[in-house]
């Protein structure tokens, strides 16, 4: 259960903050059930998610350690080499799902084969490539930054930090 004031991360939307729980009264709404409100933190809109589902939309944001322990994983990363179109629905699959480790995979895998594109003189990934990186990056950063309580444009930074201690 969420309170007032906690964040979760929403399928499809990424972080939100909890504006409220409690019945609604407006079209749609069963006025019996109990919603969560929901505010992404990169928008303006309103989601509406009945808590009893609440399980299988929403999870929380990953702990600082967590988040901690993801970052100095980086130097691990391993990243593949499918073939495009089965890459790019892999990356949509992992959008949608939004779990930080796969994000932050999407992230290196898509900036190292963008590098050795260029390295080899070639042409650097699609289009699709880089809005899926943005959306990648922004999705990691957002959450990251909540749990360790930073803004999120500061995390490549807080990255960098922590990796030049290892």
């Amino acid at each position: 259960m969420y309170n007032s004031g906690d964040y979760a991360v929403v399928s499809g939307s990424g972080v939100c903050r909890v504006d409220s729980v409690g019945r609604l009264s407006i079209p749609g709404a069963d006025p019996d059930k109990e919603y969560y409100t929901l505010r992404p933190v990169d928008d303006n809109c309103v989601l509406h998610i009945p808590a009893d589902i609440s399980d299988e939309r929403m999870r929380p944001i990953i702990t600082r350690e967590q988040a901690i322990s993801l970052i100095k994983s980086i130097p691990n990363v391993t990243i593949s080499k499918k073939k495009d179109n089965q890459r790019l629905a892999r990356y949509k699959e992992i959008l949608a799902d939004g779990k930080p480790d796969a994000l932050l995979n999407v992230v290196i895998e898509i900036y190292q084969l963008n590098a050795d594109s260029l390295e080899k003189g070639k042409p650097i990934g699609k289009m699709t490539e880089a809005s899926i990186f943005r959306e990648a990056e922004f999705l990691f950063n957002s959450e990251i930054s909540k749990a360790i309580g930073c803004e999120p444009a500061e995390v490549p930074g807080v990255i960098q930090n922590i990796l030049s201690k290892e």
